[in-house]
């Protein structure tokens, strides 16, 4: 995944068109779109304000409001969802694969889910109320 660039003014692009969108990154993947369309993955600052992490995308070329979709609950459970579905096409394709040098990378995209699992898993330990004393 790699972080947006505001110098290719994809940022003031998404900002135009809502500026309520905050931009955080693009996905890339065996399922992603084509590099010249890609999804990009949004914050909403009013959604934030009201203390929610909700997640939206849109493709870097929109060009309508209406074509930006909820992702998910969080980034990190948009993450998860990504790498998981990244792990499951790998599992499909080594189907098909001599199993020989590509198991390096069915376990690479293991252990990219691993750590987002227990990511989440620690900030949600500490969002967990306390008891108070």
């Amino acid at each position: 995944m790699a972080a947006a660039d505001p110098s290719d003014g994809v940022e003031r692009k998404l900002l135009a068109l809502d500026p309520d969108l905050l931009p955080l990154a693009y996905t890339l993947g065996a399922k992603s779109p084509s590099w010249e369309n890609k999804e990009v993955l949004c914050y909403r600052l009013s959604e934030l304000a009201a203390g929610r992490p909700t997640v939206f995308r849109l493709r870097e070329k929109t060009t309508r409001r209406d074509k930006v979709k909820r992702r998910g609950d969080s980034l990190l459970a948009v993450l998860e969802d990504l790498h998981l579905e990244e792990l499951r096409e790998t599992e499909r394709e080594m189907d098909d694969w001599d199993r020989g040098g590509e198991e390096e990378l069915l376990q690479a995209a293991r252990e990219l889910v691993e750590r987002v699992e227990e990511l989440r898993r620690e900030v949600t330990a500490r969002e967990a109320p306390r008891p108070h004393r």
